[in-house]
């Protein structure tokens, strides 16, 4: 436990002496906070156009996908900070073993994320959703912060590319909005992990919640498997 809270000590500092960290760390109050006043001041606006009341599901539950992207970036750029400073190679042999560090870098992110989402979502204002099946959500969605982590970590050679990499992912983020169009591409969204937490948040309180929860979770266990195997080969 105590070298666990000396790796959390670590983030932090490092998160403070970088500004960029500092921004995606408050990017989900940051998003709360004009989401909860500045929708309703659109609607007002357009109220004649469309109603965006009806699109405060789809609102809410993009908002719970984005706050672990957000996290999973931070921890992603701190893993490549790691890596390239050669900080994660002398971790591994340290008591706190390879293994010990991977569970942190996993849990850690998946633990913040899931705060912000029970606190923060209520506090958006737009739909009334019952604890449980946010927590529900909130669980299946958190996996969403090591996988953005480790796919950063894998694929990109450097912070800079890192940064790339993280604003590519808003393509994937795009597959929920398959939902609302019929075509053969909607079978393929399901095969995104960000397609599960939008539209299970959308079902809640049909039949399909928990199937949908049940695939969208052996997706991302799926992917997180992958992604771990390539991480831990650059390990070695």
């Amino acid at each position: 436990m105590k070298r666990i809270l000396t790796l959390f000590k670590n983030d932090l500092k490092n998160i403070i002496r970088e500004i960029m960290l500092i921004y995606i760390m408050s990017g989900p109050i940051i998003l709360a906070t004009l989401i909860r006043y500045g929708v309703p001041i659109l609607r007002e606006r357009f109220i004649e156009k469309v109603d965006l009341v009806n699109y405060y599901p789809l609102i809410t539950g993009y908002f719970i996908l984005f706050v672990p992207i957000l996290i999973g970036m931070v921890s992603g750029f701190l893993l490549l900070d790691e890596r390239d400073e050669g900080v994660v190679q002398a971790l591994v042999l340290t008591p706190l073993s390879k293994r010990g560090y991977i569970i942190y870098r996993i849990f850690m992110p998946m633990l913040i994320s899931l705060i912000y989402i029970l606190i923060l979502t209520p506090f958006l204002g737009l739909v009334e959703v019952p604890v449980l099946n946010l927590i529900v959500v909130a669980l299946l969605s958190m996996f969403e912060s090591p996988i953005t982590a480790l796919f950063l970590t894998v694929f990109a050679g450097n912070k800079v590319e890192g940064l790339a990499f993280s604003k590519g992912l808003g393509l994937f983020m795009m597959a929920p909005l398959a939902r609302l169009i019929e075509s053969r591409w909607t079978v393929l969204a399901r095969l995104i992990p960000f397609y599960w937490a939008v539209e299970s948040f959308l079902v809640i309180g049909e039949k399909g919640f928990y199937f949908n929860i049940l695939i969208g979770l052996l997706i991302h266990l799926l992917l997180l498997f992958v992604l771990l195997k390539k991480f831990e080969a650059k390990l070695i």
